[in-house]
């Protein structure tokens, strides 16, 4: 019974894997069931065994990456941590999920710039984390580790320079290195481009 069960889980999370790369390709209009099937090497009858639509599959992996968005939020400490180590660890951890699952990045940057199924799932992973950043900034700002700012417009402002970066690595399909990308994100973000 065991193996039966390992078995199937084996072939539900290979129709996943098989089908972020053809929804990462194409997109959920241009994806096909035959197409997702094809890369998963299981016939129709067994993919809608596991689910009903191309579109139950899309909101499964919309799902997973609701939640793989909210996991970053887990890696941030708090308490005593100084505010530019916990911005830190929010950068990397947000640049690394980008980066490290682009075709699950792909097709939540899709959805969430105008995508319809996967929206309104992912709208409240990425307010959290855009609050999360807005909370660290006001502490900095109390703190007087950070000049006065409209905490909300820079978190927003920060996703947006993260966000930036993870298209151009998807345009030019070159990742950056990781720590050098953060490190750079947040001291631009932190310093601004100014000279004085």
């Amino acid at each position: 019974m065991a193996d039966r069960t390992a078995e199937s889980n084996s072939t539900r999370d290979r129709i996943l894997a098989a089908a972020q790369g053809v929804f990462a390709e194409h997109g959920l209009k241009g994806a096909t069931v035959g197409a997702i099937a094809s890369a998963a090497q299981v016939n129709r009858a067994l993919l809608y065994y596991y689910f009903e639509s191309k579109e139950d599959i899309y909101r499964c992996l919309i799902n997973e990456g609701a939640e793989a968005f909210r996991s970053v939020l887990g890696e941030v400490p708090g308490g005593e941590v100084p505010i530019r180590d916990r911005l830190h660890c929010l950068v990397r951890s947000y640049l690394r999920f980008c980066l490290t699952d682009r075709p699950l990045a792909r097709i939540i940057r899709h959805d969430l710039l105008g995508g319809d199924v996967g929206r309104a799932l992912l709208e409240a992973p990425f307010t959290e984390i855009a609050e999360t950043l807005s909370q660290i900034l006001v502490e900095g700002v109390r703190q007087g580790e950070l000049r006065p700012m409209d905490e909300r417009l820079a978190a927003y402002s920060l996703l947006g320079m993260m966000n930036v970066l993870h298209d151009v690595v998807l345009l030019k399909g070159v990742p950056p290195d990781l720590e050098s990308a953060t490190d750079h994100t947040l001291e631009l973000f932190l310093r601004g481009a100014a000279s004085g």
